[in-house]
């Protein structure tokens, strides 16, 4: 069974989006039944929804008896994504700190992207493409048109007005003549498994790759494949082996920096642990061009910076 889970910790709220290709979990019982402890995700005012997307394959699915996850992806070449609702939308004008659990699964593909956006489709904001491709996770660009000299029309196809962190298992680094088109080189000069930010809709995230077409391109056409401009690079080599990892973003308003934290707390004991970490600067011109104050996203709004 091929699977992506997200367990929401006490009194924190997470969203998650992932194109689940070859996740794994030893089973669904053995998965919930290893959760840390989360919270009811469900109710009178839920932190988080469903995307609206028919493609959308996430549920929330109880683990203990007063704690829930949600089931991202339930199998191959699938999309999974939860938002936080609009009660409980992101406060960029405010610290906040957010954490959950993540469980990719033993993987050598996809993974799990948390983000901020403003895109226009609102719940149902998704990379344009018909089936999941495993190296959007969700959120970048489509790259399957070969003959795109400039990212102006790849960006389109990605989550607008958003900033994405993305934790790749995946390992999507093609470069030979047979790449472009193919949507296998956004992790050209990244290691793998990784978690790294960027803006799915700038065209500055991503670099093109050509190959030259027969007498320069006169004869047949110059193709290009493109790869992601990583920001705050952070090589997790643990990622992806079938284990909970604790995860912690800490949000600071008046730097606009966001600061993630990896394997920060051990998934048996709760106990605190000093983890991977990396601090990234996020362009809210990019997330928030209407200065609204507000993203879809992530969100515990305790209106200080507070540790978990």
């Amino acid at each position: 069974m091929l699977k992506r889970w997200l367990s929401v910790g006490l009194i924190l709220i997470a969203v998650g989006l992932t194109s689940g290709v070859t996740a794994h979990a030893d089973s669904d019982d053995s998965t919930l039944a290893t959760a840390p402890t989360g919270v009811t995700l469900t109710g009178d005012n839920p932190p988080l929804t469903p995307s609206t997307q028919a493609l959308n394959r996430a549920q929330i699915a109880p683990s203990h008896a007063y704690s829930q996850v949600v089931t991202l992806t339930q199998g191959a070449d699938q999309f999974g994504a939860v938002w936080s609702t609009n009660d409980h939308a992101f406060r960029l004008n405010r610290n906040q700190t957010v954490s959950a659990w993540l469980d990719l699964g033993q993987s050598a593909d996809g993974g799990i992207a948390f983000v901020l956006q403003n895109d226009p489709q609102l719940l149902n904001a998704m990379p344009k493409f018909t089936t999941p491709i495993a190296e959007t996770l969700g959120v970048w660009g489509v790259d399957t048109t070969p003959t795109q000299s400039s990212a102006k029309a790849l960006i389109q196809t990605a989550i607008q007005n958003s900033w994405a962190l993305a934790f790749d298992a995946g390992n999507h680094a093609q470069t030979n003549a047979q790449a472009p088109g193919q949507a296998n080189s956004f992790d050209v000069g990244a290691t793998s498994p990784h978690v790294a930010a960027g803006y799915p809709g700038a065209a500055a995230t991503y670099q093109s790759h050509k190959v030259s077409g027969a007498l320069g391109g006169l004869l047949t056409p110059n193709q290009y494949a493109y790869s992601l401009v990583h920001q705050g690079l952070l090589p997790v080599a643990d990622l992806a082996n079938g284990q909970w990892h604790h995860v912690t973003l800490r949000w600071r308003a008046a730097a606009r920096t966001m600061t993630v934290t990896v394997n920060d707390r051990n998934p048996r004991t709760n106990a605190a642990q000093t983890g991977q970490r990396r601090t990234m600067a996020v362009d809210l011109n990019q997330v928030d061009p209407s200065h609204t104050g507000y993203a879809l996203g992530l969100y515990r709004d305790d209106g200080a910076a507070r540790d978990v």
